[in-house]
């Protein structure tokens, strides 16, 4: 109970969702004591995002696999992108304008010219046993750079399409995947029926012939 001229601290928890900026809330202060005032204040509250760093897991197999990375990586510089399996993989290659690159650990690093993997590339991965990526970065949104010829590409996007959606717009004969050890396939000119690739998902890599 408060009596005339006593003093108090007040709290309140306000739980609000909108765009980001700042806002201004007003508190409104009636007194039921006999006094002729009533006083009112006012706080500003800033509304900042606070998103968290996506993280997406690809499992791996023992013997190859064809994948990629739906996440920039914060550091593309090899080997850090794939530190969650080291010692689980001996070889990573990569195919890059007509060019073949690789990586392999054990080789002094002069040797290796596979220097940065990001979201856009296909990997050719060996794994020694099975294990998963820990994929953490930024989701820069789904996008293909494809030149004449075949393109090893990845699959930047965290939202499984079906590959006629996903690849809409752009010129292409055909697309080849790898999973779990088999082939698939889709040609847009042949019956639906034809094709076992049905959508494109993340994690994995696709050769694409423009």
């Amino acid at each position: 109970n408060m009596v005339n001229g006593s003093e108090c601290n007040i709290t309140w928890t306000v739980n609000a969702t909108g765009d980001l900026g700042l806002y201004q809330f007003f508190a409104i202060f009636n007194s039921s004591l006999p006094i002729n005032s009533v006083e009112s204040g006012k706080v500003n509250i800033t509304i900042i995002n606070q998103t968290q760093t996506p993280n997406y897991n690809i499992n791996l197999i023992n013997g190859w696999n064809l994948i990629s990375l739906p996440l920039r990586p914060g550091n593309q510089t090899m080997p850090s992108p794939f530190s969650s399996i080291q010692g689980n993989y001996s070889s990573i290659f990569s195919y890059e304008n007509g060019t073949w690159k690789s990586y392999d650990p054990s080789r002094p690093e002069f040797l290796n010219d596979l220097k940065q993997v990001n979201e856009s590339l296909g990997l050719w991965i060996r794994m020694t046993s099975n294990d998963s990526i820990e994929n953490s970065g930024q989701d820069v949104g789904l996008n293909f750079n494809l030149q004449t010829g075949w393109n090893l590409v990845g699959y930047s996007s965290l939202v499984v399409r079906n590959v006629s959606s996903a690849l809409s717009g752009y010129n292409y004969t055909s697309i080849f995947s790898y999973e779990n050890g088999n082939w698939k396939s889709y040609d847009p000119t042949r019956p639906d029926f034809l094709n076992d690739l049905k959508n494109m998902t993340s994690g994995f890599g696709y050769w694409i012939k423009q």
